[in-house]
């Protein structure tokens, strides 16, 4: 009996490309170690595949990974025990637990990305600019909201980090780090994810973001995604 892609059976939706055929898979993610299709998944030259519900987690470690270097993270890896070690700041205990979704001394590690740029390089032309506009604009959005006292109905995230931890975190983070987290939210959006899914650094930050509007994202996902899963 053949194999089948994980994500095509839970009918998430798929990049549009040219890389094999949608429920043929051709690689087991590194992270979440589920069989994906080419349309489900990407190879980058780190080398690593991964699923695309994990490479919204990428994008997520990757802004937590860039503050934590900024603060000379680096310099904080004890041997044999690496872990990420934040000074103490407010925001710092989430950025933290972003890092570890690729956490230093891991495999996984070498698939972190400095960038959106350098994550863009290789997919598909299309899917990879409409994230990098809708990031860009969701970043202009979130830096409104954190400028001034969060309202008091603003939405709480529901998996243990309070609103203001995470207007903390994002104000920690340098303009680069803001678009790969603002681009997680951007994916998970696009591909419909229920928060509850997710790990529960990404999905703090996805929640505090739901109030913000992006208006063109639903009519582009047509256009770069498609369906799947039995008819």
């Amino acid at each position: 009996m053949a194999a089948d892609c994980w994500l095509c059976r839970r009918a998430v939706p798929a990049v549009r490309n040219t890389v094999g055929s949608l429920d043929h898979p051709i690689g087991v993610c590194a992270k979440c170690n589920s069989l994906c299709c080419g349309h489900h998944g990407h190879r980058s030259s780190k080398p690593a595949f991964l699923c695309i519900l994990c490479d919204a987690s990428l994008k997520a470690s990757s802004a937590g990974w860039r503050a934590w270097v900024n603060q000379g993270g680096l310099s904080t890896l004890q041997l044999g025990a690496p872990a990420p070690v934040f000074e103490p700041a407010a925001g710092s205990r989430l950025a933290t637990a972003l890092v570890e979704l690729f956490p230093p001394g891991s495999e996984l590690a070498r698939a972190v990305v400095g960038s959106l740029e350098e994550w863009a390089r290789g997919r598909p032309a299309a899917f990879a600019e409409a994230i990098q506009r809708f990031a860009d604009e969701l970043v202009r959005l979130l830096d409104r909201v954190v400028a001034e006292p969060l309202p008091a109905r603003w939405p709480r995230p529901g998996n243990g980090y309070s609103s203001a931890e995470v207007a903390d975190c994002w104000r920690l983070l340098d303009p680069a780090a803001k678009r790969l987290l603002a681009a997680a939210v951007v994916l998970v959006r696009l591909l419909q994810v229920e928060p509850a899914e997710l790990p529960a650094a990404l999905r703090a930050v996805v929640e505090f973001a739901a109030p913000l509007e992006l208006p063109g994202l639903a009519a582009w996902r047509s256009d770069v995604l498609e369906r799947t899963g039995d008819d």
